[in-house]
């Protein structure tokens, strides 16, 4: 299986399946439609790799990861670790 976020999945950006989840809360939406697939994609791509690597239970560590990159996914939407400046004020 291809690398999902690769340039020719047309995706660019991994926050959006996410944020189309979170806000049309509509799984029969077109866009939440594409934004389950491209989820699904990258969870089989985590599951190839498992598998790959020797995994007893590839399934497992594919959902964890999925979980992990949308929590990552999340943080990385609301800036939450990007260092705050700490310059004095002006």
């Amino acid at each position: 299986m291809s690398n999902p976020w690769s340039a020719s999945s047309g995706i660019s950006c991994p926050r959006p399946p996410l944020a189309v989840q979170i806000e049309l809360k509509d799984p029969s939406h077109p866009a939440s439609q594409v934004a389950h697939r491209v989820k699904a994609n990258l969870t089989a791509f985590f599951r190839t790799e498992a598998e790959q690597g020797g995994a007893d239970d590839p399934d497992l560590p594919a959902r964890q990861l999925s979980l992990i990159f949308d929590g990552a996914s999340a943080r990385a939407g609301i800036k939450a670790d990007t260092p705050l400046d700490s310059s004095p004020p002006p």
